[in-house]
């Protein structure tokens, strides 16, 4: 693999390195100089042995769509960013079947196309800081999909295909409008890191029991009043947070998280006179919360 800066630009995309000279193929060629004339240099361009594109970014351009991309089939890795004028994903971006890392974030982007689930060698999607309100349930068929990133969207539902997304070991969803999560997330059995904090849930699926990998759970800045006993179940647990809630209490079987190392109970509506009423061992209460100012007398 070879990384190429972005001075090669300068010699109409021919470039040398460790003394070997590569050619790009015409199509890499010709869409990189319409779109050095037309918007400037790419932010990041990267090559294989045998000069074909394989990784390109693209930051802060006015461009409504760079119709030109789908022409590069060996796409690995895409990265836009700032579209400003990007209203939506065309269909046609199911054709970079290579591709395996996509981000596309603060771009306001409404919707995706059902094609994304087209992708079928996509590892890791990030779509981060756009409009999206839904996603569609094409997305269950990137079953090759490890890292699925949509924050500070305007997400309402998750779809019920996100339970084939079984290779899936993260799912960022923080600051969306997720008012529940569907008893489908439990079909996410090898996921390791799940982070919905910031939205408006009320209460938990008892299917989250069925996450036996995971071990971040972050929940904070929702509005639950209480969680639900099958929680125990994750017994990998490492990281709890659930500050800013309306939790009273926390149910019995949380003392089965034997493995929990980092915990944040704060600015909660608890309703306990003594600090080992919490289910959890004493030792690690004694060392998160040395005080008695999390809690409000009964």
């Amino acid at each position: 693999m070879v990384a190429v800066p972005l001075e090669a630009f300068k010699d109409r995309f021919k470039f040398k390195h460790r003394e070997v000279e590569l050619i790009m193929d015409s199509h890499d060629s010709q869409f990189l100089q319409e779109l050095a004339n037309r918007w400037g240099r790419p932010t990041h361009t990267e090559y294989d042995e045998n000069g074909n594109l394989i990784a390109l970014s693209l930051t802060n351009t006015k461009a409504r769509w760079l119709n030109e991309i789908v022409h590069l089939t060996r796409l690995e890795r895409l990265s836009l960013s700032g579209f400003s004028n990007l209203e939506e994903l065309p269909a046609e971006l199911g054709q970079l079947k290579a591709l395996k890392v996509l981000t596309i974030k603060n771009s306001l982007i409404p919707k995706l196309p059902k094609e994304l689930g087209h992708l079928s060698s996509l590892t890791f999607l990030d779509l981060g800081m756009n409009e999206l309100q839904e996603l569609p349930g094409a997305i269950g068929e990137l079953e090759q999909l490890d890292a699925l990133h949509i924050y500070d969207c305007h997400l309402q539902t998750l779809p019920a295909e996100i339970r084939n997304l079984k290779h899936l070991t993260s799912l960022i969803l923080a600051g969306n409008e997720l008012r529940e999560l569907p008893a489908e997330i439990g079909g996410l059995e090898g996921l390791e890191e799940l982070d919905v904090s910031d939205n408006y849930l009320q209460t938990l699926p008892a299917e989250i029991r069925n996450l036996k990998h995971l071990t971040s759970l972050i929940l904070a800045g929702n509005e639950l009043r209480e969680l639900p006993a099958e929680i125990g179940g994750l017994e990998d647990l490492e990281e709890l947070d659930v500050s800013d809630n309306y939790l009273q209490t926390l149910p019995a079987s949380f003392i089965k998280l034997r493995l929990l190392t980092n915990i944040d109970l704060s600015q909660n509506d608890w309703k306990l006179s003594r600090l080992e009423d919490i289910p959890l061992p004493k030792k690690l209460l004694e060392s998160q919360f040395p005080g008695r100012a999390y809690f409000s007398a009964q």
